[in-house]
């Protein structure tokens, strides 16, 4: 089942939820990511994007659409946090924005389509 129609979503193997559950869920997980890359850094941030990018495009109905989408949401992300360090507003120690806060922008991404949809 597709997510976003009213239908329950099928998560993985018998586990369904309904759409208000998959809202949750996504909530819950996008807190527990984002938490996950601060904390544990680049390696750690790339793992659970990873995981929680595979698992959001298991239950979206246009997978090659939605990661268009999430590599536009790296993308902005970065120009924008490379503006940020370039006119000293932020200080990573680097001149480069790190991986784990480019991770938080993907993040942000998944969450577009369910728990922030009032935006679309």
């Amino acid at each position: 089942m597709t997510a976003m129609t009213g239908r329950p979503i099928q998560l993985a193997g018998k586990l369904r939820l309904t759409e208000r559950q998959h809202i949750v869920f996504n909530a819950v997980v996008f807190q527990l990511s984002w938490l996950a890359c601060v904390l544990g850094g680049s390696v750690v941030a790339a793992a659970v994007t990873a995981a929680v990018v595979a698992m959001h495009l298991k239950v979206v109905a246009d997978k090659r659409q939605e990661f268009i989408f999430l590599l536009q949401c790296a993308a902005v992300g970065f120009v924008c946090d490379l503006a940020l360090i370039q006119m000293g507003v932020l200080n990573t120690g680097n001149p480069l924005p790190p991986l784990w806060l480019t991770c938080l922008w993907v993040l942000f991404g998944t969450t577009v389509g369910y728990p922030l949809r009032f935006f679309h």
